[in-house]
């Protein structure tokens, strides 16, 4: 999606990710599935004059076993 914004010479400054890049919509967390490699594309992307915006959902999923559920829990 950047690169075509880039081809075809459209402004964009900033990519904005909503909840999906969420692994099953956990905070702190980035889908493997869609997203292999967090870093390497932030890095790419702002070698191309990228910003990269990704919305926190300020809700703890309700999930036994997801580390922040559980530190949630215990404190």
């Amino acid at each position: 999606m950047a690169q075509r914004h880039r081809d075809n010479d459209i402004p964009c400054d900033a990519v904005w990710l909503d909840i999906e890049y969420m692994d099953g919509y956990r905070v702190f967390t980035w889908d493997s599935d869609r997203f292999p490699d967090p870093p390497g594309m932030l890095k790419h992307l702002d070698e191309q004059g990228f910003r990269v915006i990704t919305i926190i959902d300020p809700g703890v999923k309700f999930d036994p076993g997801y580390r922040v559920f559980d530190q949630a829990v215990e404190q």
